[in-house]
């Protein structure tokens, strides 16, 4: 088997931000999305959009071929947790919480990976990783504000479930995508990924609304294009290879950015209100990530072979 290509720190980095950036937008643009179409076909839409999107961009590089019996155990795994759970989960929470709520309760991630990264599987015990994961908790915490959210009413704690099932399911994709084996890059497999996760979702949506009112205005059109091939398409492969090559406490920890870039799109586009222990979150959710990102002293940032 040939080896699979590695990619550079820098190179991750900047996919890791690109992702940050797209998923962030992805919140408001879902949100937009959700006053026109059903959560559930709408995450069945945007990942059919996206599936072929991605088939199509894989084949005009000429990457497209059929996967292996060996890539079969990354391709369902990712394709379960990572896209089809995910994104039942993420969307019928979404439709019930507000943006900007819905991206830090999605990716409270670490919370789940940190301990199982470092005492399951090894990982490095530094102390600039549970540095960077005590301010990115505490930011977490402030953003959150659950102090100000009503606990006794039925939406919210639906909703919330909802969001920390999507939160558990993408730690589960995170850590896999880590510690499975690779035999294909991500890019060839993506493709193949997206399929599984539009077979889980797609008869989902049949069965529980078989008779869905489509509202098809140019609000949702745009929604439903930016997050099927943005987000969807180029997103999961740009966190397939970040979720790959980076230690899993890592890259848990860099996605904290996205509900930081969430509440920002959120502000821009739903006019919600960012207050200053908001701005104290975000910075101290930042700090935390360009603590462990600028890391020196930490384990390469490579695949394992």
């Amino acid at each position: 088997m040939t080896a699979l290509r590695k990619t550079s720190r820098l190179q991750l980095n900047l996919i890791l931000l690109a992702v940050t950036l797209a998923w962030g937008l992805s919140w408001p643009a879902n949100k937009v999305g959700l006053a026109y179409i059903p959560p559930l076909w709408f995450a069945a839409l945007r990942l059919v959009i996206g599936t072929i999107a991605m088939f199509v961009l894989v084949f005009c590089l000429k990457k497209l071929s059929l996967p292996s019996r060996k890539d079969l155990p990354i391709i369902f795994v990712m394709g379960i947790f990572q896209i089809g759970l995910f994104l039942i989960f993420m969307n019928i929470g979404l439709d019930v919480q507000s943006a900007g709520h819905a991206a830090v309760l999605v990716y409270t991630t670490p919370l789940w990976i940190m301990p199982i990264a470092i005492f399951v599987f090894g990982e490095p015990n530094t102390r600039r990783r549970w540095t960077g994961l005590a301010l990115g908790c505490i930011g977490v915490a402030i953003m959150l504000s659950p102090w100000e959210i009503d606990w006794t009413n039925p939406q919210v704690l639906i909703g919330t479930t909802f969001l920390m099932g999507a939160s558990f399911s993408l730690s589960i994709s995170i850590l896999c995508a880590r510690h499975m084996t690779w035999y294909s890059e991500p890019l060839a497999l993506v493709p193949w990924q997206l399929l599984v996760g539009t077979l889980i979702v797609l008869p989902i949506a049949l069965i529980l609304h078989p008779h869905p009112t489509l509202q098809w205005t140019m609000s949702a059109t745009i929604s439903m294009t930016y997050t099927s091939v943005i987000a969807s398409a180029l997103g999961f492969w740009g966190m397939a290879v970040v979720s790959k090559e980076l230690p899993s406490s890592i890259a848990s920890i860099g996605f904290l950015g996205v509900p930081v870039s969430g509440i920002v799109f959120s502000v821009l586009f739903f006019h919600e209100s960012v207050g200053l222990l908001m701005l104290l979150a975000i910075t101290l959710i930042v700090t935390g990530i360009l603590y462990i990102i600028s890391a020196t002293d930490e384990t390469r940032y490579s695949a394992k072979p």
